[in-house]
């Protein structure tokens, strides 16, 4: 038996009502993002970094700190790293 036009069309209705709540569902049971990994000094390739910062500060005759400040710099990561201010000896 063949089915009227509206009788398809309200079906298709039913469907896409089903389709949208299925869409609602699945938009709610998000799986939540994954946190960031640590790092740490056995990180790959931090041990490798920390070489290369010592060899450059070596090689340059400057602090490591200063290295440090130019590659954030260079990296324009925006971290802004301020000297702080020197204490001067205590006389009482």
């Amino acid at each position: 038996m063949a089915k009227s036009i509206d009788e398809k069309i309200a079906e298709m209705k039913q469907k896409m009502k089903e389709l949208r709540l299925q869409k609602k569902l699945a938009a709610k049971a998000v799986t939540p993002k994954a946190s960031k990994p640590e790092l740490g000094k056995d990180s790959p390739g931090i041990a490798a970094l920390l070489n290369q910062i010592d060899a450059a500060a070596e090689n340059n005759k400057v602090k490591v700190a200063e290295i440090i400040k130019l590659a954030s710099r260079l990296k324009r990561t925006g971290l802004k790293i301020e000297d702080r201010a020197r204490r001067g000896s205590k006389s009482e």
